[in-house]
Protein backbone atom coordinates (compact mmCIF):
# COMPACT_ATOMS: atom_id res chain seq x y z
CA UNK A 1 0.00 0.00 0.00
CA UNK A 2 1.24 3.48 -0.82
CA UNK A 3 2.20 5.77 2.00
CA UNK A 4 -0.13 8.77 2.45
CA UNK A 5 1.31 12.27 2.43
CA UNK A 6 0.59 12.59 6.14
CA UNK A 7 2.45 9.34 6.85
CA UNK A 8 5.39 10.45 4.70
CA UNK A 9 5.67 13.82 6.44
CA UNK A 10 5.43 12.18 9.88
CA UNK A 11 8.08 9.65 8.89
CA UNK A 12 10.43 12.43 7.73
CA UNK A 13 9.91 14.31 11.00
CA UNK A 14 10.65 11.19 13.02
CA UNK A 15 13.77 10.42 10.97
CA UNK A 16 15.07 13.94 11.47
CA UNK A 17 14.33 13.99 15.19
CA UNK A 18 16.12 10.67 15.60
CA UNK A 19 19.16 11.88 13.65
CA UNK A 20 18.71 9.61 10.62
CA UNK A 21 18.31 12.64 8.32
CA UNK A 22 20.52 15.70 8.14
CA UNK A 23 18.90 19.12 8.21
CA UNK A 24 19.56 19.60 4.49
CA UNK A 25 18.02 16.24 3.57
CA UNK A 26 15.03 16.82 5.85
CA UNK A 27 14.48 20.34 4.54
CA UNK A 28 14.59 19.20 0.91
CA UNK A 29 12.49 16.03 1.35
CA UNK A 30 9.89 17.58 3.66
CA UNK A 31 9.45 20.68 1.50
CA UNK A 32 9.22 18.68 -1.72
CA UNK A 33 6.56 16.35 -0.29
CA UNK A 34 4.68 19.16 1.43
CA UNK A 35 4.56 21.41 -1.62
CA UNK A 36 3.49 18.53 -3.84
CA UNK A 37 0.39 17.73 -1.81
CA UNK A 38 -0.34 20.25 0.94
CA UNK A 39 -3.42 21.55 -0.85
CA UNK A 40 -4.92 18.04 -0.64
CA UNK A 41 -4.58 17.73 3.14
CA UNK A 42 -7.68 18.32 5.27
CA UNK A 43 -7.77 21.38 7.53
CA UNK A 44 -6.74 19.73 10.79
CA UNK A 45 -4.40 20.54 13.65
CA UNK A 46 -1.87 18.10 12.18
CA UNK A 47 -2.00 19.87 8.81
CA UNK A 48 -1.46 23.21 10.55
CA UNK A 49 1.59 21.65 12.24
CA UNK A 50 2.95 20.63 8.82
CA UNK A 51 2.27 24.19 7.57
CA UNK A 52 4.15 25.58 10.55
CA UNK A 53 7.13 23.26 9.98
CA UNK A 54 7.34 24.23 6.34
CA UNK A 55 7.18 27.93 7.15
CA UNK A 56 9.86 27.54 9.82
CA UNK A 57 12.11 25.75 7.31
CA UNK A 58 11.84 28.78 5.04
CA UNK A 59 13.11 30.96 7.90
CA UNK A 60 16.13 28.72 8.58
CA UNK A 61 19.60 29.29 7.17
CA UNK A 62 23.11 28.15 8.08
CA UNK A 63 24.22 31.18 10.05
CA UNK A 64 21.81 34.09 10.09
CA UNK A 65 23.26 37.39 11.33
CA UNK A 66 22.05 38.56 14.72
CA UNK A 67 20.03 41.36 13.15
CA UNK A 68 18.08 38.77 11.11
CA UNK A 69 17.43 36.60 14.17
CA UNK A 70 15.42 39.50 15.60
CA UNK A 71 12.99 39.02 12.71
CA UNK A 72 12.66 35.26 13.22
CA UNK A 73 15.51 33.73 11.26
CA UNK A 74 17.24 30.75 12.84
CA UNK A 75 19.88 28.14 12.09
CA UNK A 76 19.46 24.35 11.75
CA UNK A 77 20.22 23.84 15.45
CA UNK A 78 17.46 26.29 16.38
CA UNK A 79 15.11 24.49 14.03
CA UNK A 80 15.86 21.07 15.55
CA UNK A 81 15.23 22.41 19.08
CA UNK A 82 11.99 24.05 17.97
CA UNK A 83 10.77 20.91 16.19
CA UNK A 84 11.57 18.61 19.12
CA UNK A 85 9.61 20.90 21.46
CA UNK A 86 6.41 20.86 19.45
Amino acid sequence: MDETLEQKLESLIESFEEGRLSFDDFSRDFSDAYLEGADQLPDTEKTRMFDSIHERLEWTTVSPPDEDRVYGWGDPSDFRKWLCQR
